[in-house]
C-alpha cells in the first residue's frame, strides 16, 4: 500500500470524482436551487446548506435562477446531470399562468430522481401533491408566526391597517397575508388593506406611497399598522415614508418577516418574525444527505422599535 502510495504522489495522481460515483453509487454532491442569490433570505438559507454540508464532507452545487417558468426545472435537470446525491429547492410555489404546467413536469422529474436513489427536500411546501412520501418538506410555520405578529400589532394602539403582500398566487406570501389576516380577525382589529407588489426593495418603496395616502387621509389621533411579506419590503416602506417626513414608531408601527441580517443595521429596529434562515438550510441539507432530523421549524416574533407606543412631541394633544 506505501508502495502505491509512494508511486500515486510521484505522478501527481488526483482522484477522479466521476470514476468514484459510478463504483461507489455515491457523489458526495448535493443541489440547492435558489431564485435571487442576492435576497439576503435566500443568501442565508444558502450559507447554513453550505457549511451542513462541509461538515458532512459533502459539497454544494448551488443553481440560481431568475424565477421564470421553466427556469427551476432546467436547473433540477442539470444538477440531476451531475449526479448529486439529493436537491434542495428552496423557492416558493407560483400558482400563476405558466407556472402550472412546468410544476408538473418538475413533479414528474423529481418522481423519476427519485425512483433512483436521489432525495429531494422542498422549503416551506411540497410539489408532489399525487406522490406523498416521494419528497422531504422543510415545514415552516410562517402563518402562525404572521397571525402572532398582527395580533402585537393590533393591541399596539393600531386602528387602521395595510397588508403589503407579494403578487397574486405566490404561495409564500400568500401563507403570511392569511395568517396576518387571521390574527387581526382574532385581535377583533378592522379589515386591512392589501396593496400587491414585487416581494424586494422596490416593491417597499413603491407601496409606501399609498401607504403614506392613507396615513395622511387619517383622521389625527389614529393610528396606522404595516404588516409586510418580508423585511425587505418593509425596509423600502420605511424608505419611502420617511423621505416625506413620515417616522416610525411616530405616525404608524410596521412589522416585517424573515429577520434578515440587514435588519440588525436598520433604523428603527425592525420588529418582525425571526425565522432560522442558516438553521433552515442546514436542515435541509442534512435531509438530503439522509439524516434523520425534524422537519417542521418555529419561527419567533421579534418586537422592536417599530411597533413601540408613539411618542409625540412637545405641544402636541
Amino acid at each position: 500500500m506505501e508502495r502505491v502510495r509512494s508511486v500515486a504522489e510521484t505522478l501527481d495522481y488526483r482522484p477522479n470524482a466521476t470514476a468514484q460515483a459510478v463504483i461507489r453509487s455515491t457523489s458526495r454532491l448535493l443541489g440547492l436551487v435558489v431564485p435571487d442569490i442576492g435576497d439576503p433570505y435566500f443568501s442565508s438559507i444558502a450559507k447554513g446548506a453550505q457549511e451542513a454540508s462541509a461538515r458532512n464532507g459533502t459539497l454544494l452545487l448551488l443553481a440560481g435562477i431568475d424565477g421564470s417558468t421553466g427556469d427551476e426545472l432546467r436547473a433540477f435537470k442539470a444538477l440531476v446531470s451531475q449526479r448529486v446525491e439529493g436537491i434542495i429547492l428552496a423557492g416558493s410555489r407560483c400558482d400563476g399562468p405558466g407556472f402550472h404546467e412546468t410544476t408538473l413536469l418538475l413533479a414528474e422529474a423529481i418522481e423519476r430522481y427519485t425512483r433512483s436513489g436521489g432525495r429531494v427536500v422542498t422549503v416551506g411546501e411540497g410539489i408532489l401533491a399525487n406522490t406523498p412520501g416521494a419528497e422531504f418538506v422543510l415545514r415552516i410555520q410562517e402563518e402562525e408566526r404572521a397571525a402572532e405578529l398582527a395580533s402585537a400589532l393590533a393591541v399596539r394602539g393600531c386602528s387602521r391597517f395595510t397588508i403589503v403582500a407579494g403578487p397574486e398566487l405566490v404561495r409564500q406570501s400568500d401563507r403570511r397575508v392569511s395568517g396576518f389576516i387571521r390574527g387581526l380577525r382574532e385581535s377583533g382589529a378592522p379589515m386591512a388593506k392589501v396593496i400587491r407588489g414585487e416581494m424586494n426593495r422596490a416593491g417597499g418603496l413603491k407601496a409606501g406611497q399609498e401607504v403614506l395616502r392613507t396615513i395622511r387621509d387619517q383622521q389625527y389621533g389614529m393610528r396606522h399598522g404595516v404588516l409586510s411579506v418580508n423585511d425587505r419590503v418593509a425596509m423600502g416602506c420605511i424608505s419611502a415614508l420617511s423621505a416625506a417626513g413620515c417616522e416610525s414608531p411616530r405616525d404608524y408601527a410596521i412589522g416585517g418577516f424573515d429577520d434578515i441580517p440587514q435588519v440588525q443595521d436598520f433604523w428603527p429596529l425592525l420588529s418582525t418574525v425571526r425565522l432560522p434562515l442558516q438553521e433552515i438550510g442546514a436542515r435541509a441539507a442534512e435531509i438530503a444527505i439522509g439524516e434523520d432530523v425534524d422537519c417542521v421549524l418555529e419561527g419567533e416574533v421579534m418586537l422592536r422599535a417599530s411597533t413601540t407606543a408613539p411618542v409625540r412631541s412637545v405641544g402636541k394633544p
